[in-house]
């Protein structure tokens, strides 16, 4: 087995973006998650809403360019056999990944509502896009003039505290948005799930999903081998915030877990007596 972070968890703002992991188990490739980090845009000017368009400073003035490591990582590894998504978030990068030849026969696996929600965030993201667009015009001469000579600087300058700070200045992660046609090829290329299904993946590996607890959609990946098992713990709650509870099942007999992060909310801290409880089913459940 062979695990590689190519995005850590992080918040762009008030936005938070999901880790993400190659995972390459019993000769197949997965990619765990494929979310965009829009904290890019902060390093773009926003569209003027007059005539005024005001100080910028440094701001790009140009149609952004949208930053995902992931989409990227998978893209550089070769392609991948399949994605396993567990939040709506962490399907924002898809389409940049699926409008590639080399992804053509990959399988994206995802919760029936993380999908709809997935896909009608991604059309929001389109939407604003598109202002850029109509303000800007489109590059129809490949690379944009602010990704050439001194403009690049100035780009890397603006960026380096906001994206690039842990990746040596490389700029391959940047990349011009997917269009709506590659929205609906990401589309059919996925098959959905629901939580307590089980899927046969190449003949091989047996796939589950899992409630997280977080967010309506979130999951907990299963991931069963011939040789081990794993279970992929991204953004969880143990108190959750709805009705679903976190699925502690899915952390039972399973030799490996892949802890990606921990999220918590504040106001449900004050049931003592309900974490304390799920504390100890968790507490059970991972010594078994």
């Amino acid at each position: 087995m062979k695990l590689t972070c190519v995005a850590t968890p992080g918040s762009g703002g008030d936005y938070h973006t999901p880790a993400s992991h190659l995972l390459e188990v019993e000769g197949v490739r997965l990619l765990l998650d494929c979310p965009v980090d829009l904290s890019a845009l902060a390093a773009f000017a926003p569209v003027p809403l007059g005539a005024d368009c005001g100080d910028a400073g440094d701001l790009i003035r140009a149609v952004p360019y949208y930053w995902s490591p992931a989409a990227a990582a998978a893209a550089k590894a070769g392609g991948v056999d399949a994605v396993l998504v567990s939040s709506a978030t962490g399907m924002l990068g898809l389409p940049f990944l699926t409008r590639l030849p080399s992804f053509a026969n990959t399988k994206v696996y995802v919760t029936e509502l993380a999908a709809r929600i997935g896909k009608l965030m991604m059309g929001e993201l389109m939407e604003m896009h598109s202002e850029f667009v109509r303000y800007y015009g489109l590059d129809t001469d490949g690379s944009p003039k602010w990704m050439q000579g001194e403009k690049l600087h100035k780009l890397l300058s603006s960026l380096q505290n906001i994206v690039i700070e842990d990746e040596g200045m490389d700029l391959a992660p940047l990349m011009p948005l997917y269009s709506a046609p590659n929205l609906e090829e990401c589309m059919r290329k996925t098959q959905t799930v629901k939580y307590g299904e089980e899927v046969c993946f190449n003949g091989m590996l047996m796939l589950k999903a899992s409630s997280s607890g977080l967010e309506l959609g979130n999951c907990v990946w299963s991931i069963k081998g011939p040789r081990a098992s794993i279970t992929y713990l991204p953004s969880t709650l143990f108190v959750s915030a709805h009705a679903l509870d976190c699925d502690y099942n899915s952390l039972k007999e399973n030799d490996i877990i892949l802890f990606s992060d921990f999220s918590s909310l504040n106001v449900m801290d004050e049931n003592n007596e309900n974490l304390g409880e799920n504390a100890m089913v968790c507490d059970d459940s991972l010594l078994r």
